[in-house]
């Protein structure tokens, strides 16, 4: 593991454990507000929420990759990687469905209330996995996503890194303000994000270098003799 592979996930790590230090009151305080029926004190359906929860919609995904083939943004990557980058880390940011089913956590003021620490692992069993059980929330599906976009469409556009993360952390905080999650499952979620771009990467990264060896190999067998070359004796 790396210097730098190291230093992230320390930080990751350190950052989780405040959030879920910081769960119960976080979660308190926003429902003392009010807010978890009207988040900053708005409708659920107003304008600006939706735009704040944007990043975290597939609809944003699919139009983003689809921006993005148009564009041709990078001289080395196909219009076609840059759709697929997208659209893979995005897609594997989905199997935060697989985490809610493993940690079983409701969403705060659901049914049993602000319990942050009450876990039911792997939540109705193998049904439980095939037909989600309502209100899970740990990791939040929405930060998972719009994380994923953020730091697809950033490695596609490095310089506007600060406005994609800043969408996707807008769109994270929303879902705690509202109540539909707690401060963890916002943090959790937006690892997974990541988390899901940094494998597609890896991936492209392997299929191409795959493909590189193998055209090289291809050429080496095709070249035509020299006329440096000697036959055998």
């Amino acid at each position: 593991m790396s210097r730098k592979t190291l230093v992230i996930l320390t930080l990751w790590i350190i950052a989780i454990t405040i959030a879920l230090m910081l769960d119960r009151p976080v979660a308190q305080w926003v429902h003392d507000q009010g807010w978890d029926r009207e988040p900053f004190g708005l409708n659920n359906k107003h304008w600006f929420i939706r735009l704040l929860k944007a990043p975290g919609e597939y609809l944003v995904t699919l139009c983003s990759a689809i921006l993005l083939a148009w564009l041709y943004v990078r001289r080395n990557v196909t219009r076609w990687q840059a759709a697929g980058l997208v659209l893979g880390a995005s897609a594997i940011s989905a199997l935060n469905s697989v985490l809610k089913w493993i940690a079983g956590r409701k969403r705060p003021v659901s049914e049993i209330g602000i319990e942050p620490f009450s876990f039911d692992l792997f939540i109705g069993g193998i049904g439980g996995l095939i037909v989600a059980e309502k209100n899970l929330s740990f990791p939040s599906g929405h930060a998972a996503l719009a994380f994923a976009w953020a730091s697809a469409v950033s490695r596609l556009l490095p310089g506007w890194w600060p406005v994609f993360f800043a969408c996707a952390s807008a769109t994270a905080v929303e879902r705690v303000v509202e109540n539909a999650h707690y401060f963890s499952d916002s943090v959790v979620g937006a690892a997974v994000g990541c988390l899901s771009t940094w494998a597609v990467v890896r991936l492209f990264e392997v299929v191409t270098r795959r493909r590189a060896e193998r055209q090289g190999a291809d050429l080496r067998i095709s070249d035509p003799p020299t006329l440096n070359s000697r036959p055998h004796a």
